[in-house]
C-alpha cells in the first residue's frame, strides 16, 4: 500500500533512462504517511524522480514530462 499512481519509463540520451514516480492526489488532498515514505524513499534512488501532483499543478506536470524524453525518431 502507498506505491505512486504512476510510474514513467524512457530511455534516455547517452544511454540513461529517466523514471518518474507520481502520487496523483486531488485538490485539497494530501498523501497519507505510507505514500509520504515511498515518494521520498523513491526520490533517494539516483536516476528517480518523484512527484505529488494534483489537477493545479498542470504547468509544472507539462514541463517536467515534457523535458528529456526521446523524441519517436531518436529512440528508433
Amino acid at each position: 500500500p502507498g506505491f505512486p499512481d504512476e510510474v514513467f519509463v524512457q530511455p534516455g540520451r547517452g544511454g540513461m533512462s529517466r523514471l518518474v514516480v507520481v502520487e496523483c492526489k486531488r485538490v485539497g488532498k494530501e498523501p497519507t504517511d505510507r505514500q509520504w515514505e515511498w515518494l521520498r524513499a523513491l526520490d533517494r534512488v539516483p536516476g528517480v524522480e518523484a512527484y505529488c501532483w494534483t489537477p493545479a499543478d498542470w504547468d509544472e506536470i507539462h514541463a517536467v514530462l515534457g523535458r528529456g524524453w526521446l523524441t519517436q525518431e531518436e529512440g528508433k
